[in-house]
């Protein structure tokens, strides 16, 4: 901006800030807001702090790409108009762009992880629905037992301290896929968060955490640490193993019948131990 006359800086700092304040929404950047925001919330608010003039009165503005002529006399703010206010009044520069959109696009964020989506997370791993024949199925036979799961899995959680409680609205003894639909229909999210290890398929759900029957330890500890917040107290290791092993051996077990790979045993036990040590950070 300092190659802006006094009145041409004054102008484009008034834009900018009659823009921000036409915002649905408070920001405190309008850069990093555009980033976020729907294109019309940022037109409209462009539009509503618009200034009418001439191109001889704002010659400078408009040759510096500051402000940009919708019609005849009208002028509105550019991205480089905005960038130039907040570089030179708030102190905004690539590297805090870079780290905004680092943390909200680039991230995997498990401080903000739905306690409902924990749920489902946890119940797949202890249910060791690992690959799409062993999902956790939702058909009319099986609806029941995945409710339970979810049902055991949030009083486990909820016990813990990871979750509130009533996250889990559905009775243990329903059998409607309607019931089973309100608890799961807020999960659209749950594969990015998870960096699309959890999948939707055709008859229910499962954790990609696995290939040709070998189980990736490193994506199974991740999601174990995104369940638990990465604070596995070291003397509640065996308290979750057991747990996750009686949900495979009482629930899920169901889901291994006839499969290629199958999970269950004492060997994938030991596995998941390991995956939890590692997750507690031992």
């Amino acid at each position: 901006m300092n190659l802006l006359d006094d009145y041409s800086a004054l102008l484009l700092k008034k834009m900018y800030d009659d823009c921000m304040g036409n915002l649905k929404k408070k920001a405190n950047s309008l850069i990093l807001y555009s980033l976020e925001a729907n294109k019309n919330t940022i037109r409209n608010a462009l539009n509503e702090s618009k200034i009418e003039g001439t191109d001889q009165t704002y010659e400078t503005l408009l040759s510096e790409g500051y402000i940009r002529c919708i019609e005849p006399g009208t002028y509105v703010l550019t991205a480089k108009g905005a960038w130039s206010v907040e570089s030179e009044f708030y102190n905004l520069d690539i590297s805090k762009v870079l780290d905004h959109l680092d943390s909200s696009k680039f991230m995997l964020d498990s401080t903000n992880f739905p306690e409902k989506n924990k749920i489902i997370l946890f119940a797949l791993l202890s249910a060791r629905c690992f690959t799409e024949d062993t999902c956790a199925e939702y058909s009319a036979n099986e609806t029941k037992d995945i409710l339970q799961l979810f049902k055991n899995s949030a009083d486990f959680l909820m016990e813990y301290g990871c979750i509130k409680p009533g996250c889990f609205g559905p009775s243990p003894k329903a059998s409607s896929k309607s019931e089973l639909g309100n608890f799961t229909g807020s999960i659209d999210k749950l594969p990015s968060q998870t960096y699309f290890l959890f999948k939707p398929c055709k008859n229910g759900y499962y954790l990609d955490v696995s290939q040709n029957g070998k189980i990736n330890k490193e994506r199974v500890t991740s999601l174990f640490k995104i369940v638990f917040g990465g604070n596995i107290n070291i003397d509640d290791v065996d308290k979750i193993v057991s747990f996750c092993n009686d949900q495979c051996m009482y629930l899920g077990y169901v889901y291994h019948l006839n499969c290629n790979y199958s999970f269950s045993g004492s060997e994938m036990d030991g596995i998941i131990e390991e995956c939890i040590l590692s997750a507690a950070g031992l």
